[in-house]
């Protein structure tokens, strides 16, 4: 019997996704950008921001899968039906891409490298003698599946390591509710975001989360821009009270090229790539997750429409 499957992706990405997915399944499956089959052909949907239509209209939709692991777009899709399962995408090399991109953030703030290229931008030769990472801090806003690996790494690395969770739990990294947010963040060196993007986590970094942070301190953001008030993350390094940011995310993307992100001295920009999903390891995901669907077994990562993730 032939299964269809529909392909929605960014344009740059497209062609890779079709080619890794057409390797990775049976011969059961056709593979093909959405716009080739009739609504009613497709079977499932493997989608990427930003969709080209709306998911509705599909009767015979068994599964949306998304390319990402981030599903806010999808979940905003006017035409989503929440009795079709939506699953995050799970691929082990975004997620070990995500660990080297924190790792590395928080290794430059702790060596002080931030530091040092400002020195070098004023010919400064002054060198800095640091603390060892057992005298380091850093906090996870969020510990689920692209925050683990990271929170691990830094934890291995010698780095005292916690996490804000909706429900703390018995677990391999120390966990504290939103509660104890405002205590925790008096003695963080290193605050790292990785919240899916909920109503209760818009805007929920501020001028108040900034101030209650060790003064000297750093922020990394490698969820969403939309969990930032920009304005007040500005305010906090102008002032000092914050000593660097690592942005990988942003409100608009592209960043606009006036943006004070841009020529700030105490920003690091990157353009979205902590956490790129490889096509080839990510379509493996999905010929399992395809093969669980024909067997009428449970999916894997499935997204609460409620909760938002």
């Amino acid at each position: 019997m032939r299964h269809n499957l529909g392909v929605m992706a960014p344009p740059n990405e497209e062609d890779r996704w079709l080619g890794a997915l057409v390797e990775a399944l049976d011969d059961s499956w056709t593979v093909e950008r959405v716009e080739a089959f009739a609504p009613d052909q497709l079977e499932v949907i493997a989608a990427a921001p930003p969709l080209r239509r709306s998911l509705s209209g599909f009767s015979n939709l068994r599964l949306i899968q998304s390319l990402w692991a981030g599903v806010e777009v999808i979940l905003k899709d006017p035409g989503l039906r929440t009795d079709i399962p939506l699953a995050r995408m799970k691929d082990p090399q975004m997620e070990a891409s995500m660990a080297l991109s924190v790792l590395a953030h928080v290794l430059a703030f702790h060596l002080h490298h931030d530091e040092y290229r400002r020195q070098q931008a004023r010919s400064d030769w002054s060198q800095i003698y640091g603390v060892a990472p057992g005298e380091r801090t850093v906090t996870f806003l969020g510990l689920g599946a692209m925050a683990r690996p990271a929170a691990r790494a830094l934890r291995d690395a010698g780095f005292r390591v916690g996490a804000m969770v909706r429900s703390p739990r018995p677990d391999e990294i120390e966990t504290f509710g939103r509660d104890q947010l405002d205590a925790r963040l008096a003695k963080t060196d290193v605050l790292v975001n990785v919240l899916p993007v909920t109503e209760e986590t818009r805007e929920l970094i501020d001028a108040d989360v900034f101030a209650e942070l060790a003064n000297g301190s750093a922020f990394v953001n490698v969820a969403r821009g939309i969990h930032v008030v920009d304005d007040d993350l500005l305010a906090a390094l102008d002032s000092g009270h914050l000593r660097h940011a690592f942005l990988d995310v942003f409100r608009t993307e592209p960043l606009p090229p006036d943006h004070p992100f841009w020529l700030h001295p105490r920003v690091t920009l990157t353009p979205h790539m902590a956490a790129p999903t490889f096509p080839p390891s990510g379509a493996r995901f999905v010929a399992q997750q395809l093969v669980r669907l024909e067997r009428g077994e449970p999916l894997e990562h499935l997204v609460d429409h409620d909760a938002g993730y």
